[in-house]
């Protein structure tokens, strides 16, 4: 099985309510459920990998001015690691199509 894109125009065409307005016609977005969870899930990603690997490269900076422990900077790549296997685990979890792929794979 091949995983490929499949045309979604169907699913990302925009969605308006129209309104009238001193005679105008203004379109409101109506943005759907389905949206709103991926722009959470986006969200919760970003602020994984961002959380995970902004104390190294801070590390990194205040290492050139205060020495930095060995342990403390282990532990932070530990934290890295740690945050970008949760963002691939989330990603697997919500992707169904991913997951039925990764199922026939494993068989």
């Amino acid at each position: 099985m091949d995983i490929h894109a499949r045309s979604s125009t169907q699913r990302i065409q925009p969605q308006s309510i129209t309104s009238q307005l001193h005679n105008e016609t203004t379109q409101q977005p109506k943005v759907s459920r389905r949206d709103l969870n991926l722009f959470r899930q986006m969200l919760i990603m970003f602020f994984l990998f961002a959380g995970g690997w902004t104390p190294i490269y801070l590390t990194l900076v205040v290492n050139e001015f205060i020495a930095v422990p060995s342990l403390a900077t282990s532990i932070l790549s530990l934290m890295a690691t740690i945050c970008l296997l949760t963002d691939i685990i989330a990603m697997i979890v919500r992707d169904r199509e991913l997951r039925e792929y990764l199922r026939e794979r494993i068989r």
